[in-house]
Parts: structure tokens; C-alpha cells; sequence
């Protein structure tokens, strides 16, 4: 893989990453809004909910970086 190459993919990887993690500090600020305006169950659930699924999604974005910079020799 032609140099820089590796390096377009891993700053994409780096830009998912942060993506990822706004998006995580986003939700994490509502969910905290949210609870402290008592707003109903199911509605705080469901933000909760979706706040898991971003961090599950951080984890996917950060291995799948790891893997890359693992692949193009390390950094």
C-alpha cells in the first residue's frame, strides 16, 4: 500500500474517532438534561439506549483504527 495511502486512511480512522466521541459527549449532555428535567421514563430510556449504542459504536471506530495503524506498521 503506497505511503501515502496508509496515511489517508488513517486520518479518516482519527476523524471517525472524533466523530464518534462529539457524538458521545453530545448524547451524555442530553442525557444528563433530560434527567434533570424529570422527563419521563421512557423518554430518559430511550436516550440512555441510543447514548450505549454510541459508545458501543466508539469502540468499533477506535479498534477498526488500532487495526490500521497495526497494519501500516504502527505509529
Amino acid at each position: 500500500m503506497p505511503k501515502g495511502l496508509d496515511r489517508t486512511f488513517l486520518d479518516d480512522a482519527d476523524q471517525d474517532v472524533r466523530e464518534a466521541e462529539q457524538r458521545r459527549k453530545e448524547q451524555a449532555s442530553l442525557v444528563a438534561k433530560l434527567a434533570g428535567q424529570g422527563v419521563d421514563e421512557p423518554g430518559l430510556d430511550a436516550a440512555k439506549r441510543l447514548l450505549l449504542e454510541i459508545e458501543r459504536t466508539l469502540a468499533v471506530v477506535r479498534a477498526h483504527r488500532s487495526l490500521l495503524q497495526s497494519l501500516v506498521g504502527g505509529e
